[in-house]
């Protein structure tokens, strides 16, 4: 299902006026919801965008700035990060859950693992300090 979120009809900002009216514009976003996966898959939902309740008319959301293009990992680092892609803590932690040994997103493991002394927090570790 698409995301609403993701349209050229939200992000283009003229629908904010019944999307954010709380209770007036209940049955439109029931509507859109029937047709749309919507943030947090509720009626009522927050707008990712951040407009508030009662935003109308404030025009189109900006366009994102693109991300630079991150740089090749040097050669130890990518051996590692091949180890560690294949590891079923790096799995649960890319899926958003702590894995209790080292908690963040997964482009921390690129920068943790590039380190200069640091360890595989796996048991047993699935690679040696350099």
């Amino acid at each position: 299902m698409n995301r609403w979120a993701d349209t050229l009809h939200c992000t283009g900002g003229e629908h904010c006026r019944p999307c954010r009216d709380l209770e007036g514009g209940r049955p439109w976003r029931r509507k859109i919801a029937a047709a749309f996966a919507v943030p947090g898959g509720e009626v009522d939902w927050e707008c990712p965008y951040g407009r508030p309740w009662g935003a109308a008319g404030q025009g189109p959301i900006p366009a994102p700035s693109p991300a630079p293009s991150p740089a090749a990992p040097p050669p130890l680092v990518a051996a590692r990060l091949v180890i560690c892609r294949a590891c079923p803590l790096w799995q649960r932690d890319r899926r958003g859950n702590k894995c209790g040994l080292y908690g963040g997103p997964p482009c921390r493991w690129a920068a943790y693992v590039g380190r200069g002394g640091a360890v595989c927090l796996g048991a047993p570790p699935r690679w040696a300090p350099a």
